[in-house]
């Protein structure tokens, strides 16, 4: 009798530390979201308050000096307006960064990708392989408009080299991509997942880009488990049990059910060329749910059309997100639902708004500030990061300032 009284006394004290670390986990984004708002807000009310103080000097006449101390950093560009931002707004040239790139054979990455990456970045390139899967299947260019031959017997790393690396010198790339990994479910390092690395890593605020499977396929047709001859096939695995290829990512449910869908864009964001209402049609149709994120954008989502190849009712996979961005820790995530376009926009184009995202989103989240716009209704000179105690003065109709004190 005590030891079903202990038992049952542990399961209600573990019942109760889950829920306890559930609320922590809420309040936690719940705060993260908060202190986003309230940036928003403070540099609004500066915003308006600084442009009524320039209004101010301004009518007061020819002549007039006033001070007022700034929290945050000025910009008039002297068009009848001013900008507001959290830190100072340098031109200064960031530092360089150093980066890696997967290139898949299951993707397959293109040679016109790695050319213009390799031309454009030189970043340290690694290589997913069939054969990493345990399928002895070699590891070869693969799939239409593939790398030559020669690019990618050039590239002596693999996907397994590139988890060491994050794992023993971590701070050593900015940004990774990673082209259709297809990590087995069960992959490790030194007894870490892969999965739990590459989270780790991207939260030390580094910039993962992912596009297609991220894991591999479960062997699975028509929503239910099978075996031969697809849980032998080098891009297919069976982890416990079948959940209809629904995997965890960094935060997210990741969904891998194949065959193609159109996404358009619904969201523009300073890391990608897209324009809202671009429309293309992405040869996978993965995407992502169970969002517990902040600050997670949808950049494209998937309309409610079905080809005939589409086995799935339209209803499961139309508006969940195709392409987006999240943060994860101090870090981003960057996916894609797939590498391969089929129709819309052309692959030119969308291979260049992801490489643009690789080369770029590192110097976006460490190398810009968050900003508040607004009008000020006179005429004044240009200036940038004006900051602390500042002066204004009224030359004949015309606002000048000046940095008068910290």
């Amino acid at each position: 009798m005590k030891a079903q009284v202990a038992i049952e006394a542990m399961m209600i004290f573990v019942f109760m530390l889950l829920l306890f670390m559930f609320a922590i986990y809420s309040a936690l984004d719940k705060q993260v979201d908060a202190e986003v708002i309230k940036k928003t807000l403070d540099l609004r009310e500066e915003c308006n308050k600084v442009s009524n103080f320039i209004s101010s000097v301004y009518s007061a006449g020819n002549g007039t000096t006033s001070t007022i101390r700034l929290k945050h950093y000025l910009t008039l560009p002297g068009n009848g307006s001013l900008v507001l931002a959290e830190s100072i707004n340098t031109t200064e040239e960031p530092p360089p960064q150093n980066i890696a790139v997967l290139a898949s054979e299951a993707g397959p990455t293109t040679q016109t990708f790695f050319d213009n990456v390799t031309d454009r970045m030189n970043p340290d390139w690694y290589k997913a392989c069939f054969d990493d899967l345990g399928s002895g299947a070699g590891c070869q260019p693969y799939g239409p408009n593939p790398m030559t031959q020669a690019s990618w017997d050039s590239i002596e790393w693999t996907f397994g080299d590139l988890i060491k690396n994050l794992t023993e010198n971590p701070n050593h790339y900015t940004t990774v991509y990673l082209e259709d990994p297809t990590m087995y479910y069960d992959a490790a390092y030194l007894g870490t997942p892969y999965i739990d690395i590459l989270d780790n890593w991207v939260s030390q605020g580094n910039i993962l880009v992912m596009s297609e499977h991220a894991w591999c396929t479960e062997a699975m047709l028509f929503w239910f488990c099978i075996g031969w001859p697809y849980s032998n096939t080098s891009a297919v695995c069976d982890p416990p049990g079948c959940d209809d290829n629904n995997w965890p990512l960094l935060g997210t449910t990741l969904h891998q059910k194949g065959r193609k869908g159109w996404a358009t864009i619904v969201n523009e964001s300073e890391e990608f060329e897209f324009s809202i209402g671009e429309s293309f049609q992405l040869e996978e149709r993965n995407w992502i749910d169970n969002i517990n994120n902040p600050n997670f954008l949808i950049i494209g989502r998937y309309e409610a059309v079905c080809s005939s190849q589409c086995f799935l009712p339209a209803a499961d996979y139309m508006n969940n997100p195709s392409v987006a961005s999240w943060d994860r820790g101090s870090g981003k995530v960057y996916y894609f639902g797939d590498f391969q376009i089929l129709a819309g926009i052309t692959q030119e184009d969308y291979t260049e708004a992801l490489s643009q995202v690789i080369e770029e989103a590192y110097y976006i989240l460490h190398f810009t500030s968050k900003t508040e716009s607004c009008t000020v209704p006179v005429d004044t000179r240009a200036y940038e990061n004006l900051h602390g105690l500042v002066k204004f003065t009224n030359e004949n109709g015309r606002i000048l300032a000046e940095i008068v004190g910290d």
